[in-house]
């Protein structure tokens, strides 16, 4: 069994020593030197459990970088699911794969499918949800020769367009194209424990061989690195991120890996996305104008009578509101409008009808008897704790922040406005997101988005953070740190958590070199025995790792 033990480390120990070789080729350094040295050491004074330890530890590290990894790839998984695999030919002779569309091919695009390319409406009036590409949560309104864009679902209506693209060069592939990029070049930030190790390795080997050279004794070159091993730096800092994940889960703060933790250190700029990040997603109805003898209140109370048979969005704002019961001769024009007869109480009739129209905002009509009688206006509400999110990223010296959206300008101004935001990018796709993001200075940047429009810049900014809505989507994958509910406030305490967390783990990795180095000192000058050099160092490691252990608490009251 001890010989299998020592086989083992031996074996372990040349791996270490291979990975190294690649690490040094690509001018790179890690905490596998300090591992190396550890085993080296542990081995020729025979403690074998102690080698064993580092072993564990070293190949546990590994095993949660490469499950990070493998977790990011999942973004490609998400977009990828939502693509179309077969597209339907005019004439309906046949359905062909996506990959085969031609330009100028003509294709039926049935109720509730996405479109595979980019293409242009070639009759009738489709609607259609943009908020997959643009952010965009109002339904848009195409006519015949408007451009239909892909990754795009259609409404309740089919349609034919004609192609514009082959699908490996549509909109919805540069999409998928981009993440996969990112997520294979994004570089891995430098760990602090490989930015403290290799000071720790000159140290420890300097003093070792210091030690030789006045004593001639090797076994002095044994009792220094016996307490040499990395364990402050391979266990302690991750001991303090762990402990800080698990906290920050706790308070619905999910954060991926432990870069994420030092990269939100460091952030010098934040850029949010507009819809369903900064606003509720879902449109509100915020006020109703009359423009004739009829109150406000029964303009709405019309409206919401009308419009609790349509299958329009924005009917979603009339729910909960009072309405007529006598309704007669329903008619709605997809995407145009919805009208009908009401028959009041006192056995009046009114000819209802509402049309649905864009200025700077959403807004509709209603015509009472032909005549333009009241006007709806809805927005996309502010959430209720964004002001005090941007306020608070303030205070905590996060002076330059952002506004990326696919809106058009008015609308990202009246947001920008109330939230106290002076930049303002508007009319954005995604690959325009990504591009802002790389030029927004001072860097590192932190992107907020939500949606799968999102994706691309998530996976692409210094540091991306994804508010999920309670769901899983393919921003949440392509985000390094997810805000599981809806909560904003989140943000800055996220932010806190990383400050104390970083702060922790210094105090731990730095306490425990100079605790190292300072024994290392005495056993070169031998007062201290191998043998109690190896309990020395142990109790080290447990202090070290103590003193990790506490951001684990305290993170309910940031």
């Amino acid at each position: 069994m001890l010989e299998f033990l020592i086989f083992f480390c031996i074996i372990n120990g040349l791996y270490r020593l291979y990975e190294i070789a690649k690490l040094f080729k690509k001018g790179e350094s890690g905490t596998d030197i300090l591992a190396v040295l550890a085993i080296c050491s542990t081995l020729f004074v025979g403690e074998y459990m102690a080698c064993l330890v580092v072993i564990i530890m070293t190949w546990t590290g590994d095993f949660i970088e490469r499950y990070a990894q493998n977790r990011a790839k999942k973004t490609l998984t998400t977009l990828k699911k939502m693509q179309p695999t077969i597209a339907h030919l005019k004439d309906g002779s046949k359905d062909i794969p996506v990959g085969e569309i031609k330009v100028g091919d003509i294709i039926l695009i049935k109720p509730g499918e996405i479109t595979p390319t980019e293409g242009i409406l070639t009759d009738g009036v489709a609607i259609f949800d943009e908020s997959s590409i643009t952010g965009e949560v109002a339904p848009i309104r195409k006519s015949v020769g408007d451009k239909i864009l892909s990754g795009t679902k259609n409404g309740n209506t089919s349609f034919y367009m004609r192609a514009l693209a082959t699908t490996d060069k549509s909109e919805y592939q540069k999409i998928i194209d981009l993440v996969a990029k990112a997520l294979n070049k994004k570089p891995k930030l430098v760990s602090l424990a490989s930015k403290y190790s290799i000071y720790f390795t000159f140290i420890s080997v300097f003093i070792a061989l210091g030690a030789y050279f006045i004593t001639k004794d090797l076994e002095v070159i044994a009792r220094v690195l016996v307490l040499a091993t990395p364990c402050p730096l391979l266990i302690a800092a991750p001991v303090a991120f762990l402990g800080a994940i698990n906290a920050a889960a706790k308070r619905g703060i999910i954060i991926k890996n432990s870069n994420a933790v030092q990269t939100l250190t460091e952030i010098k700029s934040v850029a949010f996305d507009k819809t369903g990040t900064l606003t509720i997603g879902a449109p509100k109805l915020v006020l109703a104008k009359s423009l004739s003898e009829f109150s406000e209140s029964e303009i709405k109370k019309f409206a919401a009578s009308l419009e609790k048979f349509s299958s329009h969005p924005l009917a979603r704002a009339f729910q909960n509101m009072p309405v007529y019961d006598n309704i007669e001769n329903i008619q709605e024009l997809t995407g145009k409008g919805i009208s009908g007869d009401i028959k009041l109480p006192d056995g009046k009739i009114y000819n209802i009808s509402i049309f649905k129209g864009q200025a700077g905002g959403i807004n509709s009509y209603l015509y009472i008897d032909g005549k333009k009688s009241g006007q709806l206006f809805f927005e996309d509400v502010v959430r209720p704790d964004a002001v005090s999110t941007i306020a608070n990223l303030r205070k905590n010296h996060i002076t330059n922040i952002a506004l990326l959206t696919g809106d058009n300008f008015k609308t990202a101004e009246n947001i920008a406005k109330t939230l106290d935001i002076n930049k303002i990018f508007s009319d954005l796709r995604p690959i325009d997101k990504v591009d802002k993001v790389k030029q927004i200075q001072p860097k590192p940047v932190l992107f907020v988005g939500d949606g799968i429009n999102d994706a691309p810049v998530l996976a692409n900014a210094n540091l991306g953070l994804a508010i999920s809505h309670g769901n899983l989507t393919a921003a949440s994958e392509s985000a390094d740190i997810i805000i599981s509910g809806e909560h904003l406030c989140d943000i800055p305490r996220a932010f806190r958590i990383s400050i104390r967390t970083i702060k922790i783990a210094k105090q731990s990795m730095i306490g425990g070199i100079f605790l190292s180095v300072g024994a290392m000192l005495f056993a070169a000058f031998g007062f201290i025995p191998t043998i109690y050099g190896a309990i020395g160092q142990e109790f080290i490691d447990i202090l070290a790792i103590a003193n990790g252990l506490r951001a684990s608490f305290g993170a309910d009251k940031l």
